[in-house]
């Protein structure tokens, strides 16, 4: 991540944050199963914590706006719950910001100890409170930053 000042760091803060959320907008939410192991955090953000070795879905990256989203469920266990067009946005809460190549996060995921907890958005209308509030849920120390050690 590239700070306001040119700076590289491993932090987002919240302003970072919710320009970044405000590219993954799709429209209209779409409302998890809310299993026991999915989490909704806000209007279409949710969680799922994963604990097959295989996540059991494939990603695709939209190089327009540097995101992932799910191109295919492989997992019949994940139906109705992880959907096609749905954007992944977070591994066990570390924001993923800008990705080139999806093929690295898969590498990067599969060697993650399981369960793997992975946040998703399904059409969401990004308001600014929101916002706010998703960033507050993953600031676990409330730094006002979000950092790969939360």
């Amino acid at each position: 991540i590239v700070a306001a000042a040119g700076t590289k760091t491993n932090t987002l803060d919240l302003s970072q944050f919710s320009r970044l959320a405000h590219r993954f907008s799709k429209g209209e939410f779409g409302d998890p199963s809310g299993q026991a192991n999915d989490t909704v955090l806000e209007d279409g953000f949710y969680e799922h914590e994963f604990k097959k070795p295989s996540v059991g879905f494939r990603v695709k990256n939209v190089l327009e706006t540097g995101s992932i989203v799910v191109s295919k469920v492989n997992d019949p266990d994940l139906e109705g719950l992880v959907e096609v067009g749905d954007t992944v946005i977070a591994v066990n809460g570390a924001p993923l910001g800008w990705v080139k190549r999806p093929e690295v996060l898969g590498e990067k995921v599969k060697e993650l100890p399981r369960p793997v907890r992975i946040s998703f958005t399904h059409g969401i209308d990004f308001t600014d409170d929101k916002i706010s509030k998703v960033f507050a849920r993953f600031d676990a120390d409330q730094s006002g930053d979000l950092d790969t050690f939360e």
